[in-house]
C-alpha cells in the first residue's frame, strides 16, 4: 500500500470513529467498510464495524466481522470476546464450544472473559452436563498450566 493509500484509510478510519462517537452509525458503518475494502487486513476497522452491528442487532452481520477481526489478530482479547459474545447471540454455540475450549489458557487468567465463559454454560439448557464439562476443562488445564 502507497502512503498516499495509506492516508486514506487512516483519514477515513478517523472519521468513522468520529461519526461512531456522534451516534451516526449508518455513516460510520459505510466508513469501516470503505476501509475494509482499502485495506481488507484492517482488524481494527472490522471489530469496529462489528460493534456497529451489534448495537444494531444485525448479530449475522456483526459475527463475520467479529471472526474477520479475530482471524487477523487472534491474540487481541477485545476481538476475542466479541467473537465469543456474537457466536453466543448467533447462537452458534457448538462453535463457541469448541473456541472456548481452543482459548481455554487465556479465557482463565482474564477474569472479563471468565465471566462471559461462564454466562455461555449457565444459558445452557442441560446446566449439570454443562458444568461437568467445564469442571474437566479445569482439570484438565490444572495439568498443563503452573499457576
Amino acid at each position: 500500500m502507497s502512503d498516499s493509500q495509506r492516508a486514506e484509510v487512516t483519514y477515513a478510519f478517523f472519521n468513522a470513529n468520529k461519526e461512531k462517537i456522534l451516534g451516526n452509525l449508518d455513516n460510520a458503518a459505510g466508513l469501516f467498510s470503505e476501509v475494509i475494502r482499502k485495506d481488507p487486513n484492517n482488524a481494527a476497522a472490522m471489530y469496529e464495524l462489528a460493534n456497529i452491528y451489534n448495537e444494531q442487532k444485525k448479530f449475522a452481520d456483526a459475527l463475520f466481522f467479529a471472526k474477520g477481526a479475530y482471524q487477523l489478530d487472534t491474540k487481541n482479547s477485545w476481538y476475542i470476546l466479541t467473537y465469543t459474545d456474537l457466536l453466543q447471540k448467533n447462537k452458534n454455540l457448538l462453535k463457541l464450544r469448541l473456541f472456548l475450549k481452543k482459548q481455554l489458557t487465556t479465557i482463565l487468567r482474564k477474569p472479563i472473559t471468565i465471566m462471559n465463559w461462564l454466562l455461555h454454560f449457565c444459558m445452557q439448557k442441560n446446566l449439570p452436563m454443562q458444568l461437568r464439562f467445564m469442571i474437566n476443562w479445569m482439570q484438565e488445564l490444572e495439568l498443563r498450566v503452573k499457576w
